[in-house]
Formats: C-alpha cells, structure tokens, sequence
C-alpha cells in the first residue's frame, strides 16, 4: 500500500462523514475503501476525520450541550461517565487489536455483521427499568464500536432502545457518548498529530473539513430515519458490505 494523495484523502474524508452517524460504521468504510485503493493513511488520521464529525456534532446538539452546562445536569454528566467507562479500558488495553483489524478484511466483515445482528435486534423490547443497567448496556455497546465494521450509532442506539430508552432520549446520550469518545481519542493521538509535517496536516484539515459538511446532513437523516423505526433497514446494506469483505 501507498500513501494517500490529496483527493483520496478528501475522498475517504467524505466517506467518514456520509457513513459517521448512519449506522453503518464509518471505520468500516474507511478499512474497506483503503483497502481497494490501496493506500494506507496512519490510524492518526481516522482520529482527525472524526474531529471533523464532533464539529458536526456539536453544532447539531449546541442548545442541548449550552442547556447541560449552564444547567450543570450533575446526574446525566454523572451518566455520561459511567457509560464512556468501557470504552476507555476498550481503547486503553485492545488499542493493538484496533490496529490490526484495520488491515484485515475479514474482522472488518465479521464488524458488519455485528452491526447487522445489533440493528435487527434493536426491533426486540425487553422491559429494563435501571437506568444504570441502560447506560452500562450501551457504554458496552460503545466499547465494541471501536472495532472497524461496527457501527458506534447504529450498536448504541439500537441497545438503547432495546434495553427500554426513550427514542429521543437514546438518541441524546448516544452521541453525547460519542462526542467523549471521539475527543478522548484524539487527546491519546496528539503526540502523532504534532509530529505530522505541513503537507499531513493540510491534507487532514480537508479531510476533516470534508467530514464536517457531510456528517452535519448525514446527522440529521439519520433522526429523521431512526425517528421513523426504519434504523433496522440498514442491516441489510451491512450484511452485503461484510459479503464483499469476505470475498474480497
């Protein structure tokens, strides 16, 4: 593999963006599409596109974060840590694991059909009354996202509302779970971020810039299609993209 030029890293920049916050895993995608271009971007720069989709996050769920901080909503920022726990002990001890996984196509299939499994899934209620067991539930959730293939909105949404969470309220703390995971991410990565030259990090301010423009729209299709209980529709384009990595 080579590295990226500019317009292919543009390009996987949009692809970050278009599938970020569809539940199909944007990692995945970005695994899969390096793999048929035959480039090679550093794990750095997954973390850099993302910091393009939080930008889009918090601008779509700017009157919620304003409401949590002048609120100071002790409870749900108590929540919010609890469920960035395993995450962060995921990311932490299977770090080495991530890394592999990007360059294997057959764990990034096995990731889809995980994503595939959860979205079918997600249509089956179970009666959970414990918000603690609701927040652990989808942390886990979250934790397992780290692997390429699966998706961290559509496992963490579709847990949510299984385990019994409100549709809007799922919505919420999955991405306000996100936004932790996505920034905590880049904080372990900016001693690779600060040795990047002058050509990495412009190439990667577009890809993020990319990301941001599309995640922003892509956020706001994916409420409008999971408020419509047709997130599970998905889990069919991921079992075709695990069908490709397989035979690829």
């Amino acid at each position: 593999m080579h590295q990226a030029n500019i317009l292919q890293v543009i390009f996987l920049g949009l692809i970050q963006g278009i599938t970020e916050f569809l539940p199909i895993s944007s990692s995945g995608h970005l695994a899969l599409f390096q793999h048929l271009l035959g480039i090679k971007p550093p794990l750095v720069f997954d973390v850099l596109v993302h910091l393009g989709t939080l930008g889009a996050l918090i601008l779509f769920f700017r009157k919620d974060i304003k409401e949590i901080i002048i609120g100071q909503q002790w409870k749900l920022i108590s929540l919010l840590a609890l469920g960035s726990l395993p995450a962060v002990i995921a990311g932490l001890f299977f770090r080495s694991l991530v890394e592999k996984a990007f360059v294997n196509l057959i764990l990034v299939g096995a990731g889809f059909l995980t994503t595939a499994f959860l979205l079918f899934l997600g249509r089956v209620k179970i009666k959970c009354n414990s918000i603690l067991s609701q927040v652990v539930g989808v942390g886990i959730a979250q934790a397992l996202a780290i692997l390429p293939g699966v998706s961290r909105s559509g496992s963490t949404i579709s847990v949510g509302t299984m385990l019994g969470m409100k549709k809007e309220e799922a919505f919420r703390f999955s991405f306000f779970l996100g936004m932790i995971a996505i920034l905590g991410a880049a904080i372990l990565q900016v001693p690779q971020i600060v040795e990047f030259n002058a050509n990495q990090l412009m190439e990667s301010f577009l890809a993020m810039g990319a990301a941001f423009l599309t995640g922003y729209f892509s956020l706001k299709l994916l409420k409008s299609v999971f408020l419509k209980n047709q997130l599970w529709y998905f889990g069919f384009y991921c079992l075709v993209l695990a069908g490709i990595c397989f035979l690829v």
